[in-house]
């Protein structure tokens, strides 16, 4: 089935259809000023708007295992994904992607990743939280005591983590 971007006006209380997208859509992120979004596939792909949501563009095939992304605060050109194969960074809106390879990872793949408001990165890894302070130069590990429990996606609001997880 197809995904598609809607846009709800809270004070008309109605909905317009901006697009639609070849699959469900699973992460969604919108620029303060709402020309740029970013749309991540069910499918694992990454589709971007530099109109408002007008036309979408599917990013190269190397953005296909996408499982949630965030956009930097300060820079919405760069943008941060969580992936099968770790976390990756582009600073061109997803034309081109970097593997953060400074992350001490036990496993490679990258579950979940957030940003707090003061530019903090978290990313999830099994059943660990890891956290940079200088755009992921260095990491911190953060162990939320799941146990055997896997974080599925995390969210960071006011110095606090909410952790989602899975067994």
């Amino acid at each position: 089935s197809d995904g598609r971007i809607l846009i709800y006006n809270i004070n008309k209380k109605e909905a317009r259809v901006l697009n639609s997208l070849g699959s469900p859509i699973i992460d969604l992120n919108v620029e303060r000023g709402g020309r740029l979004i970013y749309a991540v596939l069910k499918s694992g792909g990454l589709m971007v708007s530099e109109d408002a949501g007008k036309s979408f563009i599917r990013r190269k095939k190397e953005t296909d295992k996408i499982k949630a992304l965030i956009v930097d605060l300060f820079n919405y050109s760069k943008i941060y994904a969580a992936t099968k194969s770790g976390l990756v960074c582009s600073y061109d809106s997803g034309n081109k992607w970097r593997l953060l390879e400074t992350i001490p990872l036990e496993g490679a793949a990258i579950e979940a990743v957030a940003m707090s408001e003061n530019g903090e990165i978290y990313a999830a890894s099994g059943n660990k939280i890891y956290k940079s302070r200088d755009f992921g130069m260095n990491w911190q590990i953060l162990d939320p005591k799941l146990g055997k429990r896997t974080v599925s996606t995390i969210a960071v609001n006011n110095g606090r983590i909410i952790v989602g997880s899975r067994k």
